[in-house]
């Protein structure tokens, strides 16, 4: 794993419907146009099944974020978060930073083990 790590989960929501396979697809494609350094995952379960699409953004050291309700559109904020965080010091970026479209879909912002 690389120090940045974004998980995108891959598995289907309760109505098998999930839109994750799209998500991922999108993300990766954003991605290889503009190649960050962030290393993206396809995960099976982010335990968030009720509420698909899910994608987690991690490093160690760092604040970790858990993002659901994700589509397919959202792919390049969900980038630009990854960036955001990416040159941030300790993993926080601040909600008048993020991407508009993400702040209803954050569920939680974990704090890193060495700043609990």
């Amino acid at each position: 794993m690389s120090e940045h790590t974004l998980f995108i989960c891959k598995s289907c929501g309760p109505d098998r419907k999930s839109s994750s396979p799209h998500l991922l697809d999108e993300v990766l494609l954003a991605n290889a146009a503009q190649p960050s350094g962030l290393q993206i995952e396809a995960t099976s379960c982010l335990w968030t099944c009720d509420r698909p699409c899910s994608a987690s953004l991690i490093c160690p050291g760092k604040y970790s974020y858990h993002f659901t309700d994700l589509s397919p559109d959202q792919a390049s904020d969900l980038l630009t978060f990854a960036a955001q965080y990416q040159e941030s010091g300790d993993g926080y970026v601040k909600p008048p930073k993020m991407p508009e479209s993400l702040l209803p879909k954050l569920l939680v912002r974990i704090p890193s083990p060495s700043a609990a």
